[in-house]
Formats: structure tokens, C-alpha cells, sequence
């Protein structure tokens, strides 16, 4: 609910870029405190990982959803959108607990990466989109 008027407020691309470089952050933070052995310290991260997806990588993409395709595509890139979600966190659930034993303590290590490298994407080549008509924001990416 609260991002909803942060995305309306401040716009989709801030948004984004602060939720994954916070995720970044978080995830960097969560490998330093493991490797520290502070417990509390990593709850306390993953917690803040947590809202900075909820405010962020959490809704926006649904949001753009409606934003990036023109009327009579949405209900198909929504059902594209929806089995990649669906596939990323089954293959992240997958893959963490033998990446948990690989890498230990530095098992969110890849997780930061990944996060950093879509945070440069992000500000690099995501338009804003906020109060742009689809036509408007399908010209930019052409």
C-alpha cells in the first residue's frame, strides 16, 4: 500500500533504482554479517531486504506492465510476465540450498551481484515512465 503512493509520487525509475541497489546493499550486508557470525545484525538486513523489494521490484513490475504494452498485449505479457516470475523463484529456491553449502557465508554473494548488475541497467536504459502515455514510452525504446 505505501509504495503505491511512492510509486505515484516519486516515479517508477527512482523506485527501482533505489529498491535494487538497497536489495545490493542488503545482500552485501547479509554476507558481511554471516561471515561475523551476527545473527541478529543478518535478521535485521534481511528484514530491510525485504521492504526494499516491497517498495520497489516487488510491485513496479506488475505496474509497468500496463505502461510498456499497448492495450491488446497486456493480458499476454502479463501471463509471460506471471510463468517468468513464477520460474525465477523456482530456480532460485532451487538452486540456493546447494549454493548455500558451495559458498557458505557467501551464499547472498551472487544474489548482490546479480542486483548490482540490474541496478546499472536499470539507471542506464529504463525510461521513467510516470505520466507518459504508451505510445510516448514505446518511441523511446525505438
Amino acid at each position: 500500500m505505501v509504495a503505491t503512493y511512492l510509486i505515484d509520487g516519486l516515479g517508477r525509475k527512482p523506485l527501482l533504482l533505489w529498491s535494487s541497489s538497497s536489495m545490493t546493499l542488503s545482500s552485501v550486508l547479509i554476507v558481511i554479517a554471516f561471515c561475523t557470525h551476527a545473527d541478529k545484525l543478518s535478521a535485521l538486513f534481511l528484514v530491510f531486504f525485504v521492504v526494499s523489494f516491497a517498495i520497489g521490484l516487488g510491485p513496479i513490475p506488475w505496474l509497468l506492465l500496463a505502461e510498456l504494452f499497448p492495450t491488446n498485449a497486456v493480458a499476454s505479457a502479463a501471463s509471460v510476465a506471471c510463468a517468468s516470475n513464477w520460474a525465477s523463484n523456482f530456480i532460485v529456491g532451487l538452486i540456493y540450498l546447494p549454493l548455500a553449502e558451495l559458498l557458505g557465508n557467501l551464499s547472498f554473494l551472487p544474489f548482490a551481484i546479480f542486483l548490482g548488475l540490474f541496478t546499472l541497467f536499470t539507471f542506464k536504459f529504463f525510461p521513467e515512465t510516470k505520466g507518459k502515455s504508451s505510445d510516448l514510452i514505446m518511441a523511446e525504446f525505438t
